[in-house]
Formats: structure tokens, sequence, C-alpha cells
């Protein structure tokens, strides 16, 4: 299982920690229109969007809970029957 930390920076501070994820084999994600949007590019992170995750592809598949029309929960696809 994962663990949410929340945790506020500063967007310049954010890059290099974005970064690194990804030189580590992560994924940036974050979520857009009821949908994931994942990226192995540091390009999908903008000052812009506030709510980031990362995502190791290896754990498996996501699964995606919406209420009201936005993002509530996000899952591994296994951990949800």
């Amino acid at each position: 299982m994962g663990k949410q930390i929340n945790y506020y920076m500063g967007f310049k501070d954010f890059i290099k920690v974005a970064q690194f994820a990804l030189d580590l084999g992560c994924a940036i994600c974050r979520g857009e229109n009821k949908k994931i949007i994942c990226s192995d590019q540091i390009d999908i992170v903008t000052p812009s969007v506030k709510r980031y995750f990362f995502y190791l592809p290896e754990a498996g598949d996501l699964r995606v809970r919406t209420e009201n029309g936005s993002i509530k929960n996000i899952f591994r696809r296994n951990c949800l029957n």
C-alpha cells in the first residue's frame, strides 16, 4: 500500500523533487477532467496545478474513484474488487 503525504513547497523546489522521482523511475501524475494524466517528462509539472502524485508503473494499473465530478481516491487496480 502507498502512503499519502501532504507537503506544500514552492514550485522551484517541487521541480527538483519531481526530477529526482523521474530519475528513480517514477511517473508524475495529476488529475484532469476525471482522468489521471501521467508522464515521464518534467513538463507535466506546471505552476497552475497544485496536486501531483508519483507513481511506479511496476506497481500495476490505477483505479480512480470520483465523487461529484472530481477525483476522490486513486488506488492500485488490484486493491479494490
